[in-house]
């Protein structure tokens, strides 16, 4: 029995020891009691997260002007990254993994929709015939669909295009390309005009304000054609692109329709095809599910395997040839607006043909008037004080209003002297 009773005792006073040292100490000294929850009871440690946390909102409003302004992810991050290191005692806190994750985990669960967040864009939108281009950020495209002011230079249309804000009466269908520079291929063969169909490229995966523009543009289009490469992610960019992500819901079914590169095309136009990374056997299974998910057949999955075909392997001519293809399968037509639109139009052409007409009538004694008007000789002067109180404006802008007298520092007053605006009325 002493062997086991002596075992008992050894690893008792084994596992006591600190105690019993940390005791006496106490009995030394008191401050020592303080040291024995330090020493012997591990402290809890604030992470990343929760510091982030803590200290988001605060960070939004600061960088922010308290919500008066947009903001960009890393201006938020320079407001909270000083409390968050000290906080949890870091030394470091990378950019892309506060604006990828921390941020955004935090915006899903305090439903923080009405924040003014600017994501960086990633990919260009453009127009056919008005040549309107819309940079996938968030601040462009809210631009785009009106939700906020646009600071950009004001498109004019031409005097023979109707007016139009969007896809309505201008463009029916949109080609999403998953990758940005085949823009000048498609303009040299006049694709977008032709077929009266917009154009959105990316780089890679779709952002959120491209499936926000496409989510607010889906009422109004037949169809959003995906051209993607063959291989792995152009199955993925295609599959996910008309479903939510954790950034972005959708509140409308866009039509998405996939006319990316399959293997018996590759196969028809004998396109060069590239080695891809092996993966794991665990990996391979995963990947090749979601290859089946998103419509591959079993001879394509176990192709891309291996390879993988990109667009770029088709020639310019391939590629126009293959878009029209697809788009002739679809039925793509050119867009024909209702009766009474049309109606609209024509009496809207006409109204400017007989205005020039009536213009060119009454050019030359127009032009002879406008010499003759005596201007008032303090004009410097009126366009310095105009300019005080509207900055925003350049100086031939303000002379335009004070001439017009728009908004004219003296109100009721123009430029003109008394005797010419009364000669002038």
């Amino acid at each position: 029995m002493t062997a086991p009773v002596d075992a008992i005792k050894s690893t008792v006073q084994s596992v006591t020891k600190d105690w019993a040292k940390q005791r006496k100490a106490e009995e030394r000294d008191r401050n020592a009691a303080f040291n024995r929850r330090t020493r012997l009871i591990p402290s809890y440690r604030v992470t990343l997260r929760e510091a982030a946390f803590e200290v988001m909102e605060e960070a939004y409003l600061a960088a922010s002007d308290a919500g008066s302004l947009p903001v960009k992810p890393r201006q938020i991050m320079y407001a909270a990254r000083p409390k968050i290191l000290t906080m949890t005692g870091d030394d470091e806190l990378s950019d892309s993994y506060f604006s990828q994750t921390l941020l955004i985990d935090y915006m899903e669960e305090h439903d923080c929709s009405d924040w003014d967040i600017i994501w960086d864009a990633r990919g260009h939108f453009i127009e056919p015939h008005t040549g309107i281009e819309t940079a996938l950020g968030t601040l462009e495209v809210r631009q785009y669909l009106g939700e906020r002011p646009s600071f950009g230079p004001v498109h004019v249309a031409p005097i023979l295009s109707f007016p139009t804000n969007g896809p309505k009466n201008r463009f029916g269908n949109i080609l999403f390309i998953e990758k940005e520079g085949f823009h000048p291929i498609l303009r040299a063969a006049q694709l977008q005009e032709r077929f009266d169909v917009a154009l959105m490229s990316t780089k890679g995966m779709s952002v959120t304000a491209a499936r926000k523009l496409l989510d607010e543009l889906s009422p109004h289009v037949e169809n959003i054609f995906v051209l993607h490469d063959f291989d792995r992610s152009g199955f993925s960019i295609c599959g996910t692109l008309g479903t939510d992500s954790r950034r972005y819901k959708y509140v409308n079914n866009p039509p998405i329709v996939d006319i990316g590169l399959r293997l018996a095309e590759a196969i028809d136009m004998n396109l060069e095809s590239e080695p891809v990374p092996r993966l794991s056997e665990n990996e391979w299974r995963q990947r090749a599910e979601t290859l089946r998910g998103h419509g591959a057949t079993p001879q394509e999955v176990e192709f891309l395997r291996d390879r993988r075909v990109e667009l770029n392997a088709m020639t310019s001519r391939q590629l126009v040839d293959f878009i029209e293809a697809r788009f002739a399968e679809h039925g793509v037509k050119k867009v024909i607006p209702d009766d009474d639109v049309i109606e609209e139009h024509a009496r809207r052409i006409i109204k400017q043909r007989l205005v020039k007409q009536a213009i060119a009538r009454i050019s030359k004694e127009l032009i002879e008037q406008a010499a003759t008007v005596d201007l008032r000789e303090d004009l410097r002067e009126r366009i310095d004080v105009f300019l005080e109180e509207n900055p925003e404006l350049p100086w031939d802008e303000a002379l335009a209003r004070i001439i017009s007298g728009e908004n004219a520092p003296e109100p009721g007053r123009t430029l003109l002297d008394e005797s010419t605006r009364k000669e002038a009325n």
